[in-house]
């Protein structure tokens, strides 16, 4: 999302290409991409106005997926361990790690 703003797409055009436009281009706009009567109402509750700053999108505080409420933080530790290397060393191998230093 941050770049395509870089490409000076506005910000609210930005959210609706994320949400409503790729559940159209997906054939699902009829249960996802906007919140309405009917629509299913999995949503991410974010810190901060990413009208004002795209950039706040990454903030996430809460998930809501099928009506069960999900605290990020919960997430995150759910997820150590889980997802990708735990360390530099582990993305980049010890040499790069070592060089940078």
């Amino acid at each position: 999302m941050a770049m395509m703003v870089e490409i000076d797409i506005p910000n609210h055009e930005v959210i609706k290409i994320a949400s409503l436009n790729s559940a159209s281009a997906m054939g699902l706009s009829d249960n996802f991409g906007s919140i309405e009567v009917g629509k299913f109402g999995d949503l991410m509750i974010i810190k901060g106005n990413p009208l004002e700053n795209i950039y706040n999108t990454r903030i996430v505080h809460t998930v809501i997926k099928k009506g069960v409420i999900y605290d990020t933080q919960e997430l995150l530790k759910a997820c150590e361990e889980k997802s990708g290397p735990n360390s530099k060393q582990e993305w980049f191998g010890k040499t790069f790690v070592e060089s940078k230093h």
